[in-house]
Formats: structure tokens, C-alpha cells, sequence
């Protein structure tokens, strides 16, 4: 059981450190040179094929300029301003949900699937009790 645990952890792991640095707009080889590693081995880290190190962690959190603690997981809020970006970054799925809609090719599709999310985003903020405000939005 410790080590499904452990796979579930390391891919979360690996989404997190794909989602920062695509969102901030750094390759797998600028990635790479920033901690000093090969663009393979930042990719077998955002695949899950190979473990992070805390060390590694550490270079990677500095180097795309997020949170220690978000990588882990963690709601690393005092750290983060309170922007939209902010509220990316402190949802558990986003990672996912944006390296899902990064492997849809097909333009159309993406707009169908933006379409939905908005639709569905409508229906929920009616029904469900006020979010937090943030301080930017939605343009």
C-alpha cells in the first residue's frame, strides 16, 4: 500500500513542477540549466520516472519562483498573493486539469471544453456558498 502511496505522491509531484513551469513559461531546458541538471532528467521528473531529491526540490521551487510547500502539496497561502494566479496554484487539481487540456491538439475541442468549464463554473458559483474574493479578475 506504501507504495501506491508513494507513485501517487510522485506524480502529483511531477504535475505540480510541469504546471509551474509551463505556466511560467520556462522549457524543459531552461529548466534544466537553471538547477543544474539535463533536459532528460527534468523530464523523467515531470513523467514521475525518477524521484526528486529535497536538494533538487529546493532548486527547482527557486527557480520557477513558487513555494517549497506547494510543490509538496501543501496550501502554502501566506506566501502567495491573493491573485487569480494565486488561486491556480492553491487548487490540488489544477495541475492536472491544465496538463489534461495541454494534450487536447485539436483547437476546436478546446474551445468546446472551455465552453463547458464556464458553463459549469456559472452553475456552481449560483449554487455554492461565495468563494474567498480575489484581488484580480477574470478578464
Amino acid at each position: 500500500m506504501a507504495g501506491h502511496a508513494d507513485g501517487a505522491f510522485r506524480r502529483s509531484l511531477a504535475d505540480r513542477v510541469r504546471f509551474a513551469r509551463r505556466l511560467g513559461g520556462m522549457s524543459q531546458h531552461q529548466l534544466a540549466a537553471a538547477i543544474g541538471a539535463s533536459a532528460a532528467q527534468v523530464r523523467r521528473y515531470e513523467t514521475a520516472a525518477a524521484a526528486i531529491s529535497a536538494a533538487t526540490l529546493l532548486r527547482i521551487a527557486v527557480a520557477l519562483d513558487v513555494p517549497l510547500g506547494w510543490l509538496y502539496g501543501i496550501d502554502d497561502g501566506d506566501h502567495w498573493p491573493d491573485t487569480l494566479l494565486a488561486a491556480l496554484f492553491r487548487d490540488p487539481q489544477m495541475p492536472a486539469l491544465v496538463n489534461a487540456f495541454s494534450r487536447i491538439a485539436d483547437d476546436e475541442s478546446r474551445r468546446l471544453v472551455l465552453v463547458m468549464a464556464d458553463g459549469l463554473g456559472t452553475r456552481s458559483r449560483s449554487t455554492a456558498p461565495p468563494a474567498r474574493p480575489l484581488a484580480a479578475s477574470v478578464c
